[in-house]
């Protein structure tokens, strides 16, 4: 048996028996910036994944960006209820509360979540520190790294796992 982990550890949560969990993140590199989303089934089994390179822009930008994309992959795969989580607390406090005014350069973006959240039955919104949001962290790593677009339904690159155990 493992010891308990340390006081103040911060790992992945799971979401509610019959949701889906979408972890996202974003990477800014100097001239692209990355998004990417691990979904996983309340047992943490990776699901999907996704991930895509976009023009470089603000961490705030691609951030929401991310948030866009996360809301498009839910609704593409067809999953009913969904939990939204991310390392940007700005964006997920904004889209958890519908208000896409909080700063000028992420409205429309804003804008346009909180229209596709529509399409979904159920949905929320919570902040991950990084430390609870590694995988899509990692993966976002990956996508600015190799330039590119991905889409796969098992488990996450094997560079992004062996980053994960270093």
């Amino acid at each position: 048996m493992s010891p308990p982990p340390p006081a103040g550890f911060l790992s992945w949560s799971p979401p509610p028996l019959g949701w889906m969990k979408i972890n996202m993140d974003a990477d800014v590199g100097s001239s692209i910036a990355a998004i990417a989303c691990v979904a996983r089934d309340p047992k943490g089994v990776i699901i999907s994944w996704v991930s895509k390179t976009i023009p470089v822009c603000s961490p705030l930008v691609a951030e929401a960006c991310a948030a866009e994309f996360a809301i498009d992959f839910a609704s593409s795969s067809r999953w009913p209820a969904v939990n939204f989580s991310g390392d940007a607390k700005v964006v997920m406090e904004a889209l958890s509360s519908l208000k896409s005014n909080i700063f000028w350069s992420t409205s429309t973006i804003l804008e346009n979540c909180i229209l596709k959240l529509n399409s979904l039955t159920y949905w929320s919104f919570s902040f991950a520190p990084r430390e609870a949001n590694v995988l899509a962290h990692n993966l976002a790593q990956w996508a600015l790294f190799c330039c590119c677009n991905a889409h796969n339904v098992s488990s996450p690159p094997s560079a992004v796992f062996l980053m994960l155990q270093n």
